[in-house]
């Protein structure tokens, strides 16, 4: 059976979207032949993908530690001698770790520039990966479709304070998380703010989408901005619907949390 692979290209850019397991995604960043993979959670299914492509394996971006993001490293690691980047206090707990990654770092990755952000909560030593051009960035468990990632280490308020900061970052931005949750989000989303009519349209846009070809990913950032209730704690709408007017903004942010929680 042929492996369906979702592509997106910027330029002479490539980013290669592999389904895995039940909802993951699996990421090739190809430049010229030469790929990065973000989050191998399956080696074999990235290598084949390397393969059929003919690209070249040049390193490894790890968003974090769990084994659906990392359960492939050592296998390509050793296969294509290739580098293995993730955050240092992970260092114990991610396979075939060479090279630190830090906020504030930028990898140039052939001829990628690749600038690390700290953005702890699913996680507490989490990382994205942004691109200025192209505008992508690959968030991990971060950020969603309309939600973001359980809070399995990190608090709320470090979990807002990494939402916050990607929610500064382009609206043009294209969001590649690491899980197909979108429709679960919406009806979520829906659950608790019913009125939202942007919410309304985005849950029969996504329905069809999802129909049509199996992936609502990427999303844009404007889109998350503008409807995501995980980054709208400022927003009068989602106060009120929370009877949370007076809170403070993680406040907000950690209650619409708990309640994803329980969902």
């Amino acid at each position: 059976m042929s492996l369906e692979i979702f592509t997106h290209s910027w330029k002479t850019f490539e980013v290669l979207q592999i389904p895995a397991f039940d909802d993951n995604y699996l990421y090739l960043i190809v430049d010229s032949g030469s790929a990065w993979a973000v989050d191998p959670g399956d080696g074999p299914i990235i290598d084949s993908v390397l393969t059929q492509k003919n690209l070249k394996l040049k390193g490894i971006l790890n968003t974090h530690h769990h084994s659906d993001h990392v359960g492939g490293n050592a296998f390509l690691a050793e296969k294509w001698q290739c580098p293995v980047y993730a955050h240092p206090k992970d260092q114990a707990r991610i396979p075939a770790f060479t090279h630190p990654v830090q906020e504030g770092l930028t990898l140039e990755l052939g001829n990628l520039k690749v600038q690390v952000l700290d953005v702890p909560g699913h996680t507490l030593n989490h990382v994205a990966y942004g691109l200025a051009e192209p505008q992508w960035l690959f968030c991990g468990d971060t950020l969603f479709p309309c939600g973001c990632g359980r809070l399995f280490e990190g608090t709320p308020q470090q979990m807002y304070g990494s939402l916050k900061k990607l929610r500064q970052l382009p609206g043009e931005t294209l969001v590649f998380c690491a899980h197909e949750y979108t429709l679960s989000n919406l009806r979520f989303a829906l659950q608790e703010f019913p009125d939202d009519t942007l919410l309304k349209r985005l849950q029969m846009e996504m329905t069809e989408k999802k129909q049509r070809t199996s992936c609502t990913i990427p999303t844009t950032l404007q889109m998350e901005k503008d409807a995501n209730p995980f980054l709208r704690w400022d927003d009068p709408k989602i106060r009120k619907a929370l009877e949370m007017s007076d809170a403070e903004d993680w406040q907000v942010f950690a209650e619409i949390r708990k309640r994803r929680d329980h969902f």
